[in-house]
């Protein structure tokens, strides 16, 4: 966003990543575009790494104010007000988020949330000029465009006050405001995710976001855990409790970010009693609604619960990690607690009241903020970033192409050996100018060439970057088994100098000759897209479960002619089509066995081209195995390429 380049409701194109064609995250799905917009501005003046540290800095005082407004709106004393948004605002799961989850750590948008709801079914007087409905309008828009998680969870929570109201008094304004919220939220959610719908290239490409049933296993709200203190928990006996759960603990996800502290464990108990008594007494007064609300959450967000059935059976994954869920528990528990205690405290002395607040407040933020990180080798790590984007800077030209291996998929992915996930943006972060390969969304045929590049020998690799503009190679050794050792040599030998090596840096930079008249690169293979099983789980034969697609990306401003040469076969007889852009090139019968294809003199037209391939047989279950909805195969998947000169056809590239 600093770099002004993301704008709201237009292709979202980054063009110093994904080098040399820039990066397409058009279809990468971003929530708090608005954050991102306002931040990325303030970083144009402040710079990013200051403007980080405002952003994670007021995740923190936007909870606390919007938890202080809503309690005073319930009329609750200023001093508990005041401890309640305290304890919001500094809970575990907020804490522990930070910048690498920073739009989870904005909470604020949660206590509006629950207030709204609770509109529906409280308000006696809600008219269509009260500030009452103007505010959850408001809300239900601004949680339209921030965390998909928290308005997943508000449109249930608010769907459950409007069933609840219509089964009780049914009063139609308040029925009316609680559906316009309904509609508003989601409006405002389409209106920001529009963009990547209008300019989809449809491509047919994988999916970016890889869900499964497992993670609704793995990730879910494990009850267990709003009572197990952390590891980095300031009492020792607390600790300790934390580690012998990681010990134990089998399903790993997102550990400890549940964590209620000792007041929230009080006040869990606390409600579930209230609710306990006021069943057992058959009270005629209506149910409170903290009760109920934190019975939902649960009964939705633990293991084994609704969202775990919604995955299994209707392949609803998106929502993985319901432990996220916890911070809307953490919300009604501080409601509950502030206007209980304000109401105990009611005839106190205001200093008594006021003492009380802040001891509970001391005694909760001492158990929730747990101890200070060592962040000590930090700063020496961002000076060496620092330093190494001034080598580059003022030793290439600006905006020269650096080639980055190993080559890393962009996002959510798994890198080789000892490199992080997103390791590759440093560099990027470190520089003004520069330019860089990674970045290009994943399993896209824009992105191809990097792996088949990869592939190659290292002077075939030097001479093929140099020939595609390329002026230096980024080696991240964390990267390699040998620590790049065996590349490094290769390039040495093929007479590559270094431009920068430090022994305290992973990063080592290895220098190009970029060609005085370059071609951008282009793949040698197609690139698979949706309908095919995983890569890991059948190699060659590759199995589809159903219709599927492969896609190529053409650089050039001129038609190349390929041939194409495969194996096909399906699990039971029947035809076999492949198509190119809509026109049919091909049919066959296939069967069991292998079939030979041979299709040649394909012409694939500059920019993307898309394959369809179907059978008429259907995907069919061979087996209980996670792979085994199979349709048919391809094996040895060929792609020869005959490039003309530029100069045949009179255009460049």
């Amino acid at each position: 966003m600093a770099d002004g380049e993301l704008l709201p409701f237009l292709p979202q194109t980054v063009s110093r990543l994904g080098a040399p064609f820039g990066a397409d995250w058009t279809d990468y799905p971003v929530s708090d575009k608005v954050l991102f917009f306002v931040y990325g501005n303030i970083a144009r003046v402040m710079g990013v790494y200051p403007t980080s540290n405002l952003a994670v800095m007021m995740a923190f005082v936007t909870a606390a104010l919007s938890f202080y407004g809503c309690a005073r709106f319930l009329r609750v004393r200023t001093e508990w007000s005041f401890c309640g948004a305290l304890l919001f605002a500094f809970t575990f799961h907020t804490l522990m988020r930070g910048l690498g989850h920073l739009w989870l750590s904005y909470t604020y948008t949660v206590p509006c949330a629950l207030l709204t709801t609770w509109m529906v079914t409280s308000l006696r007087h809600l008219s269509w000029k009260s500030s009452a409905l103007i505010f959850g309008l408001v809300t239900s828009a601004i949680i339209g465009v921030s965390n998909p998680y928290n308005l997943f969870f508000y449109a249930q929570l608010l769907t459950l006050a409007i069933a609840a109201e219509w089964l009780g008094e049914r009063r139609s304004i308040n029925l009316r405001f609680g559906v316009f919220c309904l509609v508003v939220a989601f409006g405002s959610w389409a209106l920001f995710q529009s963009d990547g719908w209008f300019y989809a290239k449809g491509e047919g490409a994988s999916s970016l976001i890889s869900r499964n049933y497992s993670g609704t296993e793995v990730y879910a709200l494990k009850p267990i855990e709003l009572l197990v203190p952390a590891t980095n928990h300031h009492l020792s006996w607390f600790a300790s409790i934390g580690f012998r759960y990681l010990r134990w603990a089998s399903v790993r996800g997102e550990f400890f970010f549940p964590y209620l502290g000792v007041i929230g464990a009080i006040g869990f108990i606390w409600i579930f009693v209230e609710l306990i008594q006021h069943i057992v007494r058959r009270s005629r007064k209506r149910l409170p609604a903290h009760g109920l609300q934190i019975s939902w959450i649960l009964l939705f967000s633990a293991v084994g619960g609704i969202n775990s059935l919604m995955s299994l059976w209707f392949s609803l994954h998106l929502f993985r990690a319901t432990n996220r869920f916890s911070i809307f528990i953490s919300a009604i528990i501080g409601f509950f607690l502030v206007t209980r205690l304000a109401r105990l405290t009611t005839g106190w002395h205001r200093w008594g009241s006021t003492s009380l607040a802040l001891l509970f407040a001391a005694i909760g933020l001492y158990d929730q903020i747990p101890k200070k990180a060592d962040r000590s080798g930090m700063h020496e790590t961002l000076k060496l970033d620092q330093q190494l984007g001034r080598v580059l800077e003022t030793k290439l030209q600006p905006a020269s192409l650096i080639f980055q291996l190993p080559v890393v998929d962009f996002p959510e992915t798994r890198p080789p050996n000892q490199l992080s996930d997103y390791e590759h943006f440093r560099l990027y972060l470190a520089t003004n100018t520069q330019r860089f390969s990674y970045g290009t969304l994943k399993e896209r045929a824009l992105a191809q060439w990097q792996r088949d590049y990869e592939e190659l020998p290292a002077d075939e690799l030097a001479a093929a970057l140099e020939k595609a503009g390329f002026s230096a190679i980024a080696i991240d050794r964390r990267g390699y088994s040998d620590r790049g050792e065996a590349l490094l040599s290769a390039l040495k030998a093929a007479g590559k100098p270094l431009l920068w090596e430090n022994a305290e840096s992973p990063f080592v930079i290895v220098s190009l000759q970029s060609a005085p008249h370059t071609e951008p690169p282009i793949a040698h293979k197609l690139t698979f897209g949706q309908g095919w099983h995983a890569s890991w789980a059948n190699e060659n034969p590759r199995w589809s479960n159903g219709p599927a697609v492969l896609s190529f990306f053409n650089p050039l401003k001129r038609t190349v002619s390929a041939s194409l040469r495969f194996g096909v076969k399906s699990v039971e007889p029947g035809d076999f089509s492949l198509v190119l852009n809509r026109t049919t090139i091909t049919t066959k019968k296939i069967g069991a066995e292998i079939t030979p294809l041979m299709v040649e003199n394909i012409q694939l037209r500059p920019g993307l081209n898309r394959f369809d391939l179907a059978s008429s047989t259907h995907g069919r279950r061979v087996s209980q195995e996670r792979w085994g909805l199979k349709s048919f195969a391809v094996q040895d998947l060929e792609l020869s390429l005959t490039i003309s000169p530029p100069n045949s056809l009179g255009t460049g590239p």
